[in-house]
């Protein structure tokens, strides 16, 4: 097993007859039969719950054959630059700033890795390469270098944070025009918010208290449908401190956040160049956590902040929109299915 992508791995060898008959019978069959008599875990790294539970199934397997005893449990951390495309591992990157806390008696090993998992908010999966604990809604096998394998069982699995509507597509109920000096023009049909090009901005702010200011995501979907500029500047909260991500800036092609150390869009390491279609829709979808802003167009990462060290902050002609709002500048532009869910 190809074993580069995966920085955290406790691995015994999968027995062959474990991995015989109908996927994941005999698998699941020796994790049934393995029950630990105590559990006694108390405020201790997920790195060393797993490793207890690792430790303990090779111990009371009643498999004959010591070679054949106990099973595979792999923790499967990817890169950094593949954390960005998906969840982050808990709140320490590395699986090190998870604390678990469990006492139980008499209990299985899939039941004792299921509370695990649980309190770690983490998936687990019985697979044909041994059991694999990731982050929530990654794959078990992210990374096509390595090693492919099959989803037999899946013991743990978090759900997945529900989504808020923040624009209800008829009205601007929970917005307001942002107060930019022109009068805006504003208009809703058909399940889309419309922004005419403002002199120079335009744009909603929200109407009331925001939902979140830390640890959530947004998303919504915008089209320019005139002018050359920036068609989304999305101002959104980082704990007390706003913050803006422009899509289509300086010339309709600058993607960036506004502002990083005071340094804007243009001029600092969140820069990046993308061509914009007028007219077309584009799927923007922003994450706001304790360690990290992280972007992503279409589906695509495009940014991702280190907050640790860093001063956020915004420019002051995007001011009206703070805490969260959306603005065009010299552009119009259509905006839809805007919603927010909360990671906690």
């Amino acid at each position: 097993m190809n074993t580069s992508t995966l920085s955290l791995v406790w691995s015994l060898l999968i027995p062959p007859a474990c991995i015989a008959g109908a996927p994941g019978d005999a698998v699941m069959a020796q994790l049934d039969r393995i029950v630990i008599p105590m559990v006694a875990l108390h405020d201790i790294p997920l790195e060393e719950a797993v490793d207890f539970v690792r430790f303990q199934s090779a111990q009371l397997d009643r498999e004959p054959q010591p070679a054949s005893k106990g099973v595979s449990i792999l923790i499967n951390q990817p890169e950094r630059k593949e954390v960005a495309a998906s969840t982050e591992l808990g709140g320490g990157g590395n699986g090190q700033g998870i604390r678990i806390n469990y006492d139980a008696r008499s209990v299985r090993v899939t039941d004792a890795l299921a509370e695990i998992a649980r309190q770690a908010q983490l998936d687990l999966y019985v697979t044909s390469v041994g059991i694999v604990i990731c982050p929530k809604a990654q794959a078990p096998f992210p990374n096509a270098k390595a090693e492919r394998g099959e989803i037999w069982q899946t013991l743990y699995k978090v759900a997945a944070p529900a989504w808020q509507a923040l624009f209800d597509g008829k009205t601007l109920n929970g917005w307001k025009a942002a107060h930019f000096g022109a009068t805006a023009n504003i208009s809703v049909s058909d399940g889309e918010l419309h922004l005419g090009p403002g002199a120079p901005a335009a744009g909603i702010v929200r109407d009331g208290e925001v939902p979140a200011r830390m640890n959530y995501e947004i998303e919504l979907e915008a089209m320019r449908t005139d002018g050359h500029d920036f068609f989304c500047g999305l101002t959104f909260p980082v704990n007390q401190d706003p913050c803006t991500l422009i899509c289509g800036g300086w010339g309709g092609t600058l993607v960036g956040l506004s502002s990083i150390d005071d340094l804007d869009a243009s001029e600092n390491q969140t820069a990046t160049i993308k061509e914009f279609k007028e007219k077309t829709w584009y799927k923007i979808r922003l994450r706001v956590t304790k360690t990290h802003i992280t972007a992503w167009i279409n589906d695509e990462p495009i940014i991702e902040q280190e907050l640790a060290g860093h001063k956020i902050s915004i420019r002051m002609e995007v001011e009206p929109c703070v805490p969260l709002g959306i603005s065009t500048w010299h552009t119009g532009a259509a905006l839809r299915n805007i919603r927010l869910r909360k990671l906690d």
